[in-house]
């Protein structure tokens, strides 16, 4: 949820860093489930922080989680074929069994609760943006056409100078 929501403030590099970074403790003593997750990670952070930032309308936001949710639940039923059979020596056969009782609708939980979760977060989290006394903020989803801000300053409201 955190990279969601970095991502859709401060655009999918930054998501995308937020979800890598995170993971790499992880690595040590789990790297097949480290991976799992990045991977999953990746497509939910990128589609969402690109669909969200251009149109800020409940029916934009509605098909970017949508979207999102979909490209995140495909790279991660698509990679459990590829990495469960190594991780757990099972056949792929085992694997296509769990698809639809277990793969899919954990999937589409996890990634639909971490958009919501995100979206719900950067909605509220608007009101510190402009209580800074800024008419503008340039913090992904929050920014106007044609005005220019600094978004330094704007994440620096919320902390306090």
């Amino acid at each position: 949820m955190v990279a969601v929501f970095s991502g859709m403030l401060y655009g999918s590099g930054v998501g995308v860093l937020v979800a890598v970074v995170s993971w790499i403790p992880r690595f040590a003593s789990d790297s097949f489930g480290a991976l799992m997750n990045v991977l999953a990670a990746l497509p939910l952070v990128a589609v969402m922080a690109a669909w969200y930032r251009p149109d800020r309308s409940f029916g934009s936001i509605a098909l970017g989680c949508v979207v999102a949710v979909a490209a995140a639940v495909t790279v991660s039923v698509c990679m459990n074929f590829v990495i469960t059979p190594l991780y757990l020596g099972v056949s792929y056969e085992e694997v296509a069994s769990l698809v639809v009782p277990a793969l899919l609708p954990f999937n589409v939980v996890k990634a639909s609760a971490n958009v919501v979760l995100a979206v719900v977060c950067t909605t509220k989290l608007r009101g510190f943006w402009l209580m800074s006394g800024e008419t503008s903020c340039e913090v992904g989803a929050f920014s106007q056409p044609g005005r220019r801000s600094r978004p330094r300053r704007a994440a620096f409201a919320i902390i306090g100078r």
